[in-house]
């Protein structure tokens, strides 16, 4: 049942969206360094799908936009330089909303302390992409 629910609330969050409904989320870069990998799945998602800047890294002072969301809960996970990770869970995304990444987000992903961005909480590990049966 679990599996199922989960399912359907990916199943959900890729539903074409009217655009008055539409939320859109935007990665704000200003940490001095280009940004190459982004990832933004509903909250529960069973793993990280794809990685939003793969065509389109973020470079400083720019920004990037996912677009016609489905307004809900997400998760998302960037990766700086060194492989530092910065997760947060159990984003309520809504409107226009953006994350800044800054030179203090590097350092937090270095010390693993991304659970002090404010108003994001950290989350579990879980694989890029999704395992093979």
């Amino acid at each position: 049942m679990a599996l199922i629910s989960k399912l359907f609330a990916v199943a959900l969050a890729l539903t074409p969206v009217s655009t008055a409904m539409a939320a859109e989320f935007s990665v704000v870069n200003s940490s001095g360094v280009t940004l190459d990998h982004f990832y933004m799945v509903p909250c529960a998602a069973p793993h990280w799908g794809a990685n939003q800047l793969e065509k389109y890294p973020i470079v400083h002072s720019r920004v990037y936009t996912v677009t016609h969301l489905v307004p809900g809960c997400y998760d998302m996970m960037v990766v700086l330089p060194g492989g530092n990770e910065c997760a947060v869970a159990g984003v309520k995304v809504h409107g226009s909303m953006a994350w800044v990444i800054s030179r203090s987000t590097w350092v937090q992903a270095r010390v693993n302390a991304c659970s002090s961005v404010s108003n994001f909480v950290s989350v579990a590990s879980r694989p890029l992409q999704p395992m093979e049966p």
